[in-house]
């Protein structure tokens, strides 16, 4: 029968240590299945806020899309009550609050998808004709 050095039996105690170890060490690193894996590492996405059509996202500002020699739907618009209502002056601005700065750059699609309100700003007041004894009565002197 052979005997055991000191030596051989401390590497034998150490070579069984090491497996062992190796083993429990093994055990905790185990990946998990591959489907709770995805499930645990993918990013859950936030749902997605619900589209703002632009007549809302521009209620109550002056819009202008990109010229493209389109007449006066190359114009200023306000946008108002889900509709938007060409601006045939510029004087109309100031006179309602409103800058040149104030006007939004915005898509084409965008524009588009906003009805438009065929009566444009500021809107006339039809023409009055003077009665005829106003026409031909001088104005009064006080």
């Amino acid at each position: 029968m052979r005997t055991l050095s000191k030596v051989s039996i401390a590497s034998l105690v150490v070579g069984i240590m090491v497996a062992a170890g190796g083993c429990k060490k093994d055990a905790e690193t185990v990946p998990a299945p591959a489907d709770q894996a995805t499930a645990a590492t993918e990013p859950v996405a936030a749902p997605e806020p619900a589209p703002v059509d632009a007549a809302t996202k521009y209620d109550g500002k002056i819009v202008h899309q990109p010229d493209a020699g389109r007449g006066k739907d190359d114009g200023w618009f306000l946008v108002k009550d889900g509709k938007r209502r060409w601006i045939t002056e510029a004087t109309w601005l100031e006179a309602n609050g409103y800058k040149a700065t104030d006007v939004i750059y915005i898509t084409s699609e965008e524009f588009n998808a906003i009805p438009e309100d065929p009566r444009p700003l500021p809107e006339t007041e039809p023409a009055v004709a003077p009665s005829s004894a106003d026409a031909t009565s001088p104005p009064e002197t006080h």
